[in-house]
């Protein structure tokens, strides 16, 4: 190509922010004479202020952030690529052939982080060689709202189609794996855990009201910790207040974990049965309240009048 387009999106709220971003699109001119710049003030489906890379493929990379530190090399390379016309990564891009939907990888960044260029020049090389891939690049220090909604808790968080977050290091093969394994239940059972280790458990209650869901709470819940079942715990008690009924379904499932070793599991799984209510978990319960440790038989106990209690309150 001879000319790369960059496009400006500035934010009135921010002017500050968005006057530095404006001048570090104009300084590219001075690097790149093939490049054209223009500012677009027009509403937009990326949040401003934003810089916008326009190459053969449209315009799908986006940074939100001021490239600078080790990430200033990262995207002056972008733009290197898009005017000669460079395809990085070839063998990743046929792989991903045409995608029904197209992927959006976000990316978070902080400017002092070491691992985090690499993560973002891995995304943008595969937009850089497929329209089907659209990449955001967010630092999370000026963009407060968008890292908290993904519930940023460390850089760099890859987040696929804004639901599947993985925290840290991912190289590009791995990124293209996981875009083509969606779908899948593993990759649906990696986003239901990532999206409440993340704290997003509005999110992942959503996940639960799709195919699978239940069964795969359930398995989550098998192979979980105590900080984990914690997590399933919040988010059941946002998909019961949706729909009381939603996990009757996997109450066979949980009364099985009642007889197995480990005491904390046993009264885990005693108090989410008395959450769900449902009246089929009552004699196994009640088994249960005999526990011989008493923590568990005491939980028993208690989820049994719960479940009573909501079959009187249904009377």
């Amino acid at each position: 190509m001879d000319t790369v387009e960059i496009i400006f999106r500035p934010d009135r709220q921010r002017p500050q922010y968005s006057d530095q971003m404006w001048s570090f699109c104009l300084g590219l001119e001075d690097k790149f004479p093939g490049t054209v710049i223009r500012k677009d003030e027009e509403p937009h489906t990326v949040e401003a202020p934003s810089i916008t890379l326009c190459g053969e493929h449209g315009p799908n990379i986006h940074y939100l952030a001021v490239p600078e530190g080790r990430e200033l090399e990262v995207f002056l390379d972008a733009v290197r690529s898009l005017l000669i016309g460079a395809t990085p990564d070839e063998a990743s891009v046929v792989q991903l052939g045409k995608l029904d939907p197209p992927a959006e990888i976000l990316v978070f960044m902080a400017s002092a982080c070491p691992n985090c260029p690499h993560v973002v020049s891995d995304a943008v090389r595969l937009a850089l060689g497929s329209s089907m891939v659209r990449v955001l690049i967010i630092d999370v220090q000026q963009y407060e709202s968008l890292s908290s909604e993904f519930g940023v808790r460390s850089v760099p968080l890859t987040v696929f189609d804004r639901s599947l977050s993985i925290t840290g290091m991912i190289k590009v093969q791995d990124m293209v794996q996981k875009i083509l394994s969606r779908g899948s239940v593993q990759y649906e059972t990696e986003t239901m855990d990532s999206a409440m280790h993340q704290g997003r458990f509005d999110h992942a209650a959503d996940l639960v009201f799709r195919i699978n869901g239940p069964d795969i709470l359930v398995s989550l819940w098998k192979d979980s910790t105590t900080s984990r079942r914690m997590g399933i715990m919040l988010t059941v008690q946002k998909v019961l207040a949706r729909d009381p009924k939603a996990l009757d379904g996997t109450v066979p499932d949980l009364v099985a974990l009642l007889g197995i070793g480990d005491a904390s599991i046993r009264g885990d799984t005693a108090d989410l049965l008395g959450q769900i209510g449902h009246a089929d978990a009552v004699d196994a319960l009640k088994a249960l309240s005999d526990d011989p440790n008493p923590d568990v038989a005491e939980i028993a106990q208690e989820a049994i009048e719960e479940i009573l209690e909501k079959a009187g309150d249904k009377a």
